[in-house]
């Protein structure tokens, strides 16, 4: 559940804690969540970079 609450655009603890109330009472759960946030940015990285040196071949190939 908490894949897909930010996966739908809770970007940050306050996010993920008003859409889904985690993180918001007693505090256990911050480190997981903390984790599965930290986990999603390096995620959306992966694919600028993948689509970065994807735009790059496109444009060697196109150049040859």
């Amino acid at each position: 559940d908490l894949r897909a609450v930010i996966a739908g655009g809770a970007g940050d603890l306050d996010a993920v804690t008003e859409r889904c109330g985690a993180a918001g009472r007693c505090g256990g759960c911050v480190p997981a969540v903390e984790d599965l946030l930290a986990e999603a940015e390096l995620a959306t990285r992966d694919v600028d970079a993948l689509l970065a040196r994807q735009a790059v071949r496109r444009q060697l190939v196109s150049a040859a």
